[in-house]
């Protein structure tokens, strides 16, 4: 078993002055799935204290970490100090770093790590104490693969299940409607 730290670094670099990025806050990640809220579009912002993140890089919520809210960042960008950015080292899947960010034992390491009553926070010096043993990259990859590809399907379900809904909701409205218009002579 290795320490997390020595697949990953937290780098803290600040965005160019004057440069708009694409901005991801804390309020932006839904937990437990590792994706942005569905009303969330990140807007282009200059905000000197904000932290950059490049394209592979994991930004995961310090504060409140029994959240769970962890994103894999497609593109470079910036985001609030309150996510910490875990960039992988070679040997580690940035894709494989995420979803291992979502897994029980993580966040229940995180969780274990957090100081603070009020609001708990934990920090890059006790994630970066998190053991693991990860299988080779080629293995990562079709783990994270076989993730990506289970969720979207799960999320094509929902997506079904919630347009039934629609549907059948508005056919109940309609019920309703003729049966008190027929009732009303109307």
């Amino acid at each position: 078993m290795t320490r997390l730290k020595a697949f990953v670094s937290n780098p803290v670099e600040r965005p160019p002055a004057d440069t708009p990025l694409p901005y991801v806050a804390l309020e932006h990640i839904e937990s437990g799935t590792g994706r942005l809220l569905p009303s969330v579009e990140l807007g282009e912002v200059t905000d000197d204290t904000a932290v950059v993140h490049q394209a592979g890089d994991v930004r995961f919520g310090k504060l409140r970490p029994y959240l769970a809210k962890s994103l894999y960042m497609a593109e470079d960008g910036q985001g609030s100090g309150e996510l910490l950015v875990l960039r992988p080292r070679s040997g580690l899947d940035p894709r494989f770093l995420h979803y291992l960010t979502l897994s029980e034992p993580f966040v229940e390491w995180a969780t274990a790590t957090a100081y603070g009553v009020k609001m708990p926070r934990t920090n890059f010096e006790a994630l970066g104490a998190f053991q693991l043993d990860p299988p080779p990259i080629v293995e990562q990859q079709r783990i994270a693969d076989y993730i990506d590809a289970e969720t979207a399907r799960m999320d094509r379900l929902v997506s079904e299940q919630e347009q039934q809904i629609r549907l059948i909701t508005e056919r109940r409205h309609a019920l309703v409607s003729d049966a008190v218009r027929a009732r009303l002579g109307g």
